[in-house]
């Protein structure tokens, strides 16, 4: 009710949702999407759950699954693997499923593009695009063509894309 009172007087609104909870199906993550949709913020953030030590989460997830690593790798990558899901990667492709859901339904990409007014607000939409969305994943195809085109003939070794970059700076 207070996000669509929000929303109604024109208020940016934001939410957070947790994906890979213990015991958590990966139907039950569906429904997480299917809330976040019918709450409809502006912005939504699907996090990967991550137990920190010390916390009732972390004990919980002991029982109920397995944790990948104790460190924080990130909003969205993989530290702890419910029992319920098959493998991280299915985790993984629920979250960016959860973005491709929220975020490509014609409204809000129209919402979206209404409210681009400068070439910052381009670069953030088409970074969230690209990251978070996952269109990284449509445009990979096209990437291995122009790497295989740009990539050296003869036996030579390619360069790392950081050392290109630093031979880019070098030559300037």
């Amino acid at each position: 009710a207070v996000i669509a009172e929000a929303n109604e007087v024109g208020m940016e609104t934001r939410a957070a949702f947790m994906l890979g909870l213990p015991k958590e199906t990966p139907e039950m993550g569906r429904k997480t999407i299917d809330f976040a949709i019918e709450l409809n913020p502006t912005y939504a953030i699907f996090y990967a759950t991550h137990p920190r030590r010390g916390t009732e989460l972390y004990d919980t997830a002991q029982m109920y699954g397995m944790l990948l690593s104790k460190e924080y790798k990130g909003m969205s990558r993989v530290t702890f693997l419910p029992s319920t899901y098959e493998s991280p990667e299915q985790l993984s492709k629920m979250i960016q499923f959860a973005y491709r859901r929220f975020y490509l339904r014609p409204k809000i990409v129209l919402k979206t593009l209404a409210r681009i007014k400068a070439w910052r607000d381009f670069h953030e939409f088409w970074l969230a695009t690209w990251l978070y969305i996952g269109l990284s994943d449509f445009w990979a195809p096209g990437r291995r063509i122009i790497d295989n085109i740009r990539s050296p003939s003869r036996g030579e070794v390619p360069l790392e894309r950081s050392e290109e970059a630093d031979l880019d700076t070098r030559t300037m």
